[in-house]
């Protein structure tokens, strides 16, 4: 995220009990974590109104939205 000029906001972290919906697991929780995403040079939301909606924006959406992110940290998992 960073050559693309976004950073995590860790000050949004929200800690959460995730549950699966369908599948074999169907029922079963895991601990998951979610947190903002902002712009490294401003410090601004990378979804505000006013945030820039460049290529590096467009490349940021595909990575949440087509290759999902996923890491372990401290024990749950943080979905970008």
């Amino acid at each position: 995220m960073r050559d693309l000029g976004y950073a995590l906001d860790r000050t949004l972290d929200c800690r959460s009990i995730a549950r699966i919906m369908t599948g074999p697991r169907a029922g079963q929780t895991y601990p998951s974590l979610s947190t903002g995403i902002k712009e490294a040079d401003t410090g601004r939301s990378a979804f505000h109104v006013d945030a820039r909606r460049d290529t590096k924006f467009r490349m940021l959406q595909e990575l949440r939205f087509d290759v999902g992110l996923y890491t372990v940290l401290k024990g749950a998992i943080l979905d970008l």
